[in-house]
């Protein structure tokens, strides 16, 4: 290629008038996409897509039913992760509407490209599910040719930093309104493997990835079922017990004086603290108070503590409500480091094997553990955002995750929340915070679930990892090909 990068930041190089495109806008002639373009040109063993693909197009947006009655999935962006497609809350079209528009629908095997949004486009996942599920507009259906391209090898591909720089190359439009064109997907370069094998090694970790998602969802949603057979807050009475619903929507509720708390605002008596305080009423289930199953000690400001006390390396995980939103701590390049002598001035915010975290400013009620291989990998603190739980009594640390996780805690954070722009719950709150006490063996069998949950999540996560890093280490000629020795 004719040109030349002058510097990387900011981006300047010189490009010969024969290596201009159709598009002559600088963001097409960065440094990185110049370097990705010089790689993948002038090599017998990269292909565009063009070659490789049966399907390249874009779904077709559908009215849809609502999320709540039969029908057929279309999948949104919203619906793609890069880690798995997440079919929660999926919107719904007509089964009549899906029949008269199966080409817009993903087959097993195919790959789903998000192809519109800044911040979305390029995220991109493996569908491998056996039933028929639509794609909207904003979502492009890759369907590979089997023989010559595995289709988790092209999942790893995409996501790895070549791909990306490929998309970002050929993605048009300003802030908001950025789009990929299938007729630019068709131009991306991928490297193709001497071996089909090694493809296959690769798409295998995708596919494994996926079955232990799968697994980790059912074993979470196991957790809750056998949980909330014992802790129903199914609201069922209009008069109850002190409190008497006039109506639902808007909620309207006469409280009897006698059952007024220190809390007056309008969000303290909600339908599903209502139904806990019946639960404690009926004596069925025994409720003891957080702080006498455990220390809890949280930071309210770090005093001094500013951008110079991060470290690279070297220093001490900084743990942040986005740490913990899975139910588990995932520790990730964005994770902070503090320096360790920064940390050692606030014992109390220091975290060990079994401690939990709970977030108790902005996005309240969030939880995990400690676990005993997170503990050995990393040391760890929690921020001003998060309080520490420390156990005092013999109870099972992942069974306490599921109910700090649970609507029994946060029909409660309703209760004593305080702020607006900023929610927040104070750490004596915490304390006053009521967990139902279930038979032991019931306890083991939820948290021994939901240590399960969080091994087979983190395992889903490694792998797509590895699928992504196996695909850089191919094109830059350092891939191990004794592991597959060791896979047989």
């Amino acid at each position: 290629m004719d040109s030349a990068i002058l510097s990387k930041h900011p981006s300047v190089a010189w490009v010969s008038s024969k290596e201009l495109s159709d598009r002559v806008d600088s963001f097409v002639y960065k440094w990185d996409i110049l370097e990705n373009d010089k790689l993948f040109s002038n090599n017998k063993e990269f292909f565009e897509l063009e070659e490789l693909l049966l399907e390249n197009h874009r779904g077709k947006g559908i009215a849809f039913n609502g999320s709540n009655i039969e029908g057929v999935p279309i999948l949104k962006v919203r619906n793609l992760s890069n880690y798995g497609i997440q079919f929660e809350g999926v919107d719904l079209i007509a089964k009549e509407e899906a029949k008269k528009n199966e080409k817009f629908q993903a087959l097993k095997g195919d790959v789903l490209l998000a192809v519109t949004g800044e911040g979305s486009l390029g995220k991109v996942d493996l569908y491998l599910e056996d039933f028929p599920t639509n794609v909207d507009g904003h979502v492009c259906i890759l369907r590979p040719k089997k023989d010559r391209l595995d289709s988790g090898y092209l999942k790893a591909f995409i996501q790895s930093y070549y791909g990306q720089v490929f998309i970002r190359k050929y993605t048009i439009g300003s802030t908001g309104q950025t789009e990929l064109y299938s007729k630019d997907i068709n131009k991306i370069r991928i490297f193709i493997p001497s071996s089909f094998e090694i493809q296959e090694y690769i798409g295998d970790k995708v596919r494994k990835a996926n079955t232990l998602r799968n697994e980790a969802k059912n074993l979470r949603e196991a957790a809750y079922k056998l949980f909330n057979k014992h802790i129903n807050l199914e609201y069922q009475s209009s008069s109850h017990n002190g409190f008497n619903v006039r109506r639902k929507k808007p909620l309207v509720i006469k409280v009897s004086p006698d059952n007024l708390g220190d809390r007056l605002t309008a969000n303290s008596y909600n339908l599903k603290y209502l139904a806990m305080t019946d639960l404690k009423m009926q004596k069925l289930t025994k409720f003891i108070p957080l702080g006498k199953l455990a220390e809890i000690t949280a930071m309210v400001g770090w005093k001094n503590l500013s951008t110079k006390d991060y470290v690279h390396k070297g220093g001490i995980h900084l743990l942040r409500v986005q740490e913990i939103k899975k139910e588990y701590v995932t520790i990730s390049k964005n994770t902070v480091m503090v320096s360790k002598e920064k940390v050692e001035e606030q014992p109390q915010i220091q975290l060990k094997k079994n401690d939990l975290v709970f977030s108790k400013d902005g996005s309240l009620g969030f939880a995990a553990v400690i676990s005993e291989e997170l503990n050995d990998t990393y040391k760890m603190c929690t921020s001003s955002t998060l309080a520490r739980i420390r156990l005092l009594k013999e109870i099972n640390p992942y069974y306490l995750n599921l109910v700090l996780n649970s609507d029994v805690i946060k029909a409660q954070i309703s209760y004593y929340l305080s702020g607006i722009a900023q929610p927040h719950i104070n750490q004596e709150y915490i304390k006053q915070l009521e967990i139902p006490i279930l038979d032991e063996f019931i306890q083991e069998q939820i948290g021994e679930k939901m240590r399960m949950y969080e091994k087979a999540s983190k395992q889903s996560l490694e792998l797509i990892t590895e699928a992504k890093k196996d695909v850089e280490d191919l094109i830059k000629a350092t891939f191990d090909e004794s592991k597959l020795i060791k896979q047989q």
